[in-house]
């Protein structure tokens, strides 16, 4: 067996290159073809909807579902933060630490209750004010609203090919 010395293993291993090395290939495969994949797609979805989307109803639905949802958020924030400043307030007595309280509660409502709250509160408001499509058409529908948040139109011939 022939002893190399050890300039000639260094410049055998700098002969061999970086893409023998299979995991370093697949890995880069890998995620060259999900980028790919996704450069695809949002060409395409760009393509498609170019003359298609409606700028103003784009506008006019995020004021409905997202700023007119401030509201029922800050009264939810408001009498969580009340209400954890009661309960932090009362625990902390024991230890004297009452003058942390206000601390406590901005950084527990700002990091960890405020963003749940906000998404919980905005779904729900935007969850009720999204009609079923069974409420736009009353022929598609045997359960019919008590109370409807809005005229329902006139069944459409569409509607009465759907349903008998």
């Amino acid at each position: 067996m022939v002893e190399l010395d050890s300039t000639t293993q260094y410049m055998a291993v700098l002969r061999e290159p970086l893409w023998k090395l299979a995991r370093v290939r697949r890995a880069l495969k890998g995620m060259a073809f999900h980028l790919g994949g996704a450069a695809i797609m949002v060409a395409q979805v760009a393509r498609e909807a170019r003359n298609k989307w409606e700028i103003d109803e784009i506008i006019r639905q995020m004021d409905a579902l997202g700023v007119q949802s401030i509201s029922i958020t800050n009264l939810t924030a408001l009498f969580t933060g009340m209400v954890l400043a009661l309960q932090t307030a009362y625990a902390l007595a024991q230890f004297g630490g009452k003058y942390f309280v206000g601390r406590i509660v901005v950084l527990s409502i700002c990091r960890e209750l405020g963003p749940t709250l906000t998404a919980l509160m905005v779904a729900a408001r935007v969850g009720a004010g999204i009609r079923p499509s069974s409420a736009r058409c009353p022929s598609r529908s045997r359960w019919t609203p008590s109370v409807p948040s809005a005229p329902l139109p006139s069944a459409s011939s569409s509607c009465r090919a759907w349903w008998p």
